[in-house]
């Protein structure tokens, strides 16, 4: 019989067939759903859409055929989500019927995330893991976005039940299971690129359970998958190209290490709220020390039958595979949100850690600081009730105090995008340099060449424009990229005095009148 990890407790039926292990228990988890989505539904009607929400509802507007191809040509992103989303948004146009779509996603996934509990980590309460995806700040972010993050999360949960229920439950592994677990894997390969790297992972587990039968099940079940793929994979060349000429740039080894820690870090205890770098740097220090002092404590003796190496073996696994796009372009499309893959790999394996030492006030005290990071990162991310640019509140801003005939620059040109959703003003907004393209994603695009491009923007529109309006959208630098805010400062200084001037977040608003003009 081939040997099987310590820490995956087998059952003598699927886990589909086992009932919930209490009452308690399936309150927790209908309470943590019920809690995500007091704090989601909220947030999801009031906060304004930012740059990259702005083009999924474009990319979703007029068609599957049309978010099909302009998924592959402009996101550069497999094209499933950007489908799947055009069709929801038949039933409702709205801003926040869009961002709906992602709310009932993790709120799915915090459901999910205690069936996963129940199969890799049985000892423990399933409300743990189910807790960690109902609060922690990240997926309640992905739930707040009209980008394909949420769905990310709750097909890597999906993906792991499936594969635990086909491939690593010892005495019944469902040919049905199996074949979901596959058809999943399609699915998730035609959502998120990234999401590859989980099935990778996988078959690391099975390869360390010397399980062969079932390792080349998998492996010839991944060889059709990989084939269906084939079709998508074509593509995948040309976006890396375009991706490359937009702020793409390699990274020294180190320097991926480093990125990929702190990755793992903000999955384990998000600290970007904290304001001093000098404290953030020592608690990823001390994170450091306490991870290794955790680990060594679950390989001992007493401890080794529950070490929890399954999931121990994908996290890793999927995080070393993060090294490879970290080494090729660097940091640019390895943000948090790109790394979504490693969301759920990370909670879980933390849970089992915690859950191998057996004792419950280790794992409460866990808990309860997680909580308490969680609590402070979700106030201050969000007490301004507004993503990046506030444009919704930049729009009213506009529509109170200005008049006809004032023209309204904005640079970047990609911000005119979400405001252009809030404001219906009788003045036109002017792109700066030109309107944003929409044909084919270019960061370039947005550089302000000099005077000579504000002055063609500005003859755009027939007028003398005494006084207008500029929006500008802070910082003026992404992926190494310079969007040459100094020009149009220049400009400005040299030909206009400033009226007024009005901050948002990342944004801020001027009224300018011209130095020649009559007052």
């Amino acid at each position: 019989m081939a040997k099987s990890l310590p820490t995956i407790e087998h059952h003598s039926a699927t886990p589909n067939a086992r009932a919930w292990s209490s009452v308690s228990e399936r309150t927790v988890v209908y309470a943590l759903v019920l809690i995500n989505l007091c704090v989601t539904l909220p947030l999801a009607y009031h906060l304004n859409i930012w740059t990259d929400e702005a083009y999924t509802l474009h990319t979703t507007t007029n068609g599957p055929l049309f978010a099909w191809h302009r998924a592959i040509n402009f996101e550069l992103q497999p094209p499933l989500y950007f489908v799947l989303l055009n069709l929801w948004r038949e039933l409702n146009g709205s801003i926040f019927f869009a961002r709906l779509f992602s709310v009932i996603c993790i709120a799915l996934a915090v459901w999910v995330a205690a069936a996963l509990s129940r199969r890799y980590v049985p000892r423990v309460h399933a409300g743990w893991l189910a807790g960690v995806v109902a609060l922690h700040p990240f997926a309640v972010w992905a739930a707040l976005e009209i980008r394909v993050y949420a769905l990310v999360i709750l097909l890597s949960a999906l993906l792991l039940q499936l594969f635990f229920d086909g491939y690593l439950a010892r005495e019944v592994r469902p040919a049905r299971a199996r074949a979901l677990y596959l058809l999943l894997s399609i699915l998730a390969l035609y959502t998120h690129y990234y999401l590859g790297f989980l099935l990778v992972g996988c078959a690391c587990v099975l390869l360390l359970r010397r399980d062969w039968r079932v390792l080349r099940s998998y492996l010839l079940g991944m060889l059709a998958v990989a084939i269906c793929f084939t079709p998508l994979a074509l593509t995948v060349r040309e976006q890396m190209r375009v991706l490359n000429a937009s702020g793409g740039r390699a990274v020294a080894p180190a320097e991926a290490l480093k990125i990929l820690y702190w990755r793992l870090y903000e999955y384990a205890l998000p600290i970007e709220w904290l304001p001093s770098p000098t404290l953030r740097s020592w608690l990823v220090r001390f994170g450091f020390v306490a991870a290794l002092g955790v680990l060594f404590m679950s390989l001992r003796r007493r401890a080794a039958q529950r070490f929890p190496a399954a999931p121990l073996a994908l996290t890793a696994t999927v995080a070393a595979l993060f090294l490879v796009p970290l080494l090729s372009t660097g940091e640019a499309f390895t943000h948090a949100r790109h790394t979504t893959a490693l969301f759920l790999p990370v909670a879980l394996s933390l849970v089992a850690l915690f859950a191998s030492f057996e004792r419950k006030k280790l794992l409460a005290a866990w808990a309860l600081l997680s909580c308490s990071f969680y609590a402070v990162s979700l106030f201050s991310t969000y007490a301004p009730l507004a993503k990046t640019g506030d444009w919704a509140r930049v729009a009213a801003y506009l529509r109170a105090h200005e008049q006809p005939g004032q023209p309204v620059l904005v640079f970047r040109a990609s911000a005119a995008l979400p405001l252009a959703h809030y404001y219906g003003g009788p003045n036109p907004l002017v792109p700066l340099p030109r309107a944003a393209n929409l044909a084919t994603y270019d960061l370039n695009s947005d550089i302000l060449g000099g005077e000579r491009d504000i002055i063609e923007a500005l003859a755009r529109v027939p007028g003398e424009h005494e006084r207008l309006w500029l929006v500008t959208e802070t910082p003026c630098e992404y992926l190494g990229i310079d969007f040459n805010c100094a020009a149009l400062e220049g400009f400005v200084k040299e030909n206009y005095t400033v009226e007024s001037s009005q901050h948002f977040l990342n944004a801020k608003v001027r009224r300018l009148r011209q130095v020649f003009a009559n007052p």
